[in-house]
């Protein structure tokens, strides 16, 4: 679809898991990639999620997370694991529910996911390994009928650092809670609009070296 929408091929170099909305990266030729690619696995790389969770948060403000996750099956079904880093900070909770913000420092498939629900505080809309019956409040009573996982920024040093608004749909459900105010104050980002960079190229380009990718 993207590549329809440039009319030009396209490489990603950061994704997103499936029903995770935000920060996107893709570069237009090969060595576009390549050096973003080796940009996003530094350790200064950084890449910010927003995660709805459920339940007022019962561990520690500022919390690092070392858990193995799964990555598949090996030939005979038993499941593979590989070690997972993530860093969740505490944006603003209530007794139904948390807004967190997490930092991967490994890039495991569902990580974030998976983490938060080992810790008890699965994300709201999520069906695999969330709370049915808090997504389906969430959904009927906020209307907040999706993934509540967001890729709020991404930083890459010596290249770029973008915010990816929440959007209209995250402030509808959410203004009316108590914890929302204080969730903007605490990280402004939140409230930030969302623009459009799109213009006659569909998108904006960044520096890798010599020429504009």
């Amino acid at each position: 679809m993207l590549k329809r929408q440039l009319r030009r091929k396209v490489q990603p170099v950061h994704r997103l898991d499936h029903r995770t909305s935000g920060a996107l990266l893709f570069a237009f030729n090969s060595d576009a990639c390549a050096k973003l690619q080796a940009a996003m696995s530094k350790p200064t790389a950084k890449k910010h999620y927003i995660a709805l969770v459920r339940g007022e948060w019962r561990h520690e403000a500022d919390f690092t997370y070392d858990s193995p996750v799964s990555v598949g099956r090996d030939n005979d079904g038993v499941k593979l694991y590989k070690n997972a880093t993530t860093v969740f900070h505490v944006i603003s909770s209530q007794l139904n529910a948390t807004i967190m913000l997490c930092e991967p420092k490994t890039g495991r498939t569902h990580q974030i996911r998976k983490h938060l629900y080992k810790l008890g505080h699965p994300i709201v809309g999520d069906t695999e390994h969330g709370d049915s019956k808090v997504n389906r409040w969430w959904r009927t009573e906020r209307n907040f009928d999706r993934l509540g996982l967001h890729c709020i920024e991404l930083t890459l040093p010596g290249f770029f650092s973008e915010i990816a608004p929440l959007g209209e749909e995250w402030a509808a459900a959410l203004k009316s809670e108590p914890m929302w105010s204080a969730a903007v104050a605490e990280d402004p980002r939140l409230a930030a609009e969302s623009f459009d960079f799109r213009g006659g190229s569909f998108g904006k380009t960044i520096k890798t070296g010599e020429e504009t990718k």
